[in-house]
């Protein structure tokens, strides 16, 4: 669903999406999130949040969008044990009763927000998460017979599963892109350059690929196991002393990769 524009960083003004789930017995609102942009990378935390807050789901019924047809979205359900349906195309009457839930937020919230509210992103989270607790969970619904989605949900609630205590979610939902090893020792993600490990530069530096997992974490991955990690693990100095692009590479000029000390600057062994 689109939503109102806000204001990022204090500068401009952009476009938010909704990103909502629907529990279909109880209507309950697992989670629900504005987002700067509709796709699989912000799809994913409100997910997360889903399962935090209300538990398992034994089906995820989903729109047929290629931002909902990713191969990470397949592979996060099926770890989880849900069946990740998608709904037919051209058939609205699949998706009736999440769509009757974004008519009821437009005209009970996006109709009575101020100009405080869509100030940041954040701001307007908050103000949707409060109207989602304070006022839809506790309102009746014509569809279960006059109770509220919160007393129904009740009636259920032994059910539910939540996520074991040892099951490491973030792990779970974490984001991968492979990488190469540049020959200055350097890998770059969303034009910034990371400083890895001089070992990692071999005879044949093709053959060495990173996935990087988060903004803080490599996993070493050679090209030809593309599915089999080798249990190598590096994690990354996002802030090291030389942040000036100018300074970085006058760095490289006066210590080539061959001078490098291997246990100095830019990454921490674990």
């Amino acid at each position: 669903m689109h939503g109102p524009s806000v204001l990022v960083a204090g500068r401009q003004r952009r476009k938010t999406y909704l990103i909502a789930f629907l529990d279909d017995a109880t209507r309950v609102v697992p989670a629900a999130a504005f987002a700067l942009a509709e796709n699989t990378r912000a799809f994913l935390p409100v997910l997360k949040q889903a399962l935090l807050r209300r538990g398992y789901c034994e089906r995820l019924y989903v729109d047929n969008g290629a931002n909902y047809r990713s191969r990470h979205l397949g592979l996060v359900c099926a770890k989880l044990g849900i069946a990740l349906i998608h709904a037919r195309p051209y058939r609205p009457q699949g998706k009736g009763k999440i769509e009757r839930f974004f008519r009821t937020l437009r005209a009970q919230l996006l109709t009575r927000l101020s100009p405080q509210d869509t100030a940041s992103l954040e701001a307007l989270n908050r103000r949707l998460w409060g109207w989602v607790e304070g006022e839809y969970h506790h309102s009746p619904h014509r569809g279960l017979d006059g109770l509220t989605p919160l007393e129904r949900w009740a009636q259920t609630a032994q059910q539910v599963r939540f996520p074991e205590p040892e099951l490491d979610l973030d792990a779970l939902f974490l984001f991968e892109a492979i990488r190469k090893v540049a020959k200055d020792r350097t890998v770059s993600l969303n034009g910034t350059l990371y400083e890895v490990d001089a070992a990692l530069i071999g005879e044949r530096p093709l053959d060495t690929a990173l996935v990087l997992t988060t903004s803080r974490e490599l996993r070493l991955l050679r090209s030809d196991e593309p599915v089999d990690f080798d249990g190598r693990y590096y994690r990354l100095n996002v802030e090291p002393e030389w942040t000036d692009p100018a300074e970085y590479y006058e760095r490289q000029r006066r210590f080539p990769p061959d001078a490098v000390d291997l246990d100095a600057g830019g990454v921490e062994h674990l």
